[in-house]
């Protein structure tokens, strides 16, 4: 993607050595693979050492009582292959898709973060969005715009910053931070 040019070996090596540095990641990816059973069967639990992600019939339950849907989980073997495999149907798509370890992590990062910044940006959205034509207008991933007369940039951008660097009341000892800027348009303000 940025225009490096790796051997195998190099590539390899690379893995190997992010696995080794972030072996905190790799053991997380590991729980939840093995978590993927527990969904399937629904037992109950959680999938965090944190109580936040909890277990259900083809489903992980948010802090905020949204789900991670996995419809109809099964075991399947693809041709020309040995092993068994979770998958699930898309929710979009239909198609099937492969859960493991790691998607599974991927799609409790981005749901959790998801949650946090909605919180943050209804904060916002309660102080700056009562004057019309004023409050939130965007949000991209982890990122929210507000639109506010010019004089109150600073302030908001400082009351923004203040509600974004803050951890969601459902996980208090989550580290958080935030930047921002101000501008006429969204990418003068990145």
């Amino acid at each position: 993607m940025g225009g490096v040019k790796l051997t195998l070996e190099e590539a390899d090596t690379t893995v190997q050595v992010y696995r080794k540095k972030h072996a905190k990641i790799r053991a997380f990816w590991n729980t939840a693979q093995r978590s993927v059973s527990d969904i399937y069967n629904g037992n109950h639990g959680y999938i965090d050492q944190w109580g936040l992600c909890r277990i259900a019939k083809d489903k992980v339950i948010l802090p905020n009582g949204m789900a991670l849907n996995y419809f109809n989980l099964r075991r399947h073997v693809f041709d020309g292959d040995d092993e068994e495999k979770w998958v699930y149907d898309d929710k979009e798509t239909r198609r099937m898709k492969v859960l493991y370890g790691g998607a599974l992590t991927e799609n409790l990062v981005q749901a959790l973060a998801r949650n946090a910044v909605f919180d943050q940006m209804m904060e916002v959205e309660k102080r700056w969005g009562k004057t019309p034509g004023n409050g939130v207008v965007l949000t991209v991933h982890d990122e929210v715009v507000a639109l506010v007369d010019e004089d109150d940039a600073d302030e908001c951008l400082a009351f923004m910053l203040g509600q974004m660097g803050q951890s969601p009341k459902w996980w208090s000892d989550l580290p958080v931070a935030a930047e921002g800027g101000i501008g006429a348009r969204y990418a003068d303000a990145k």
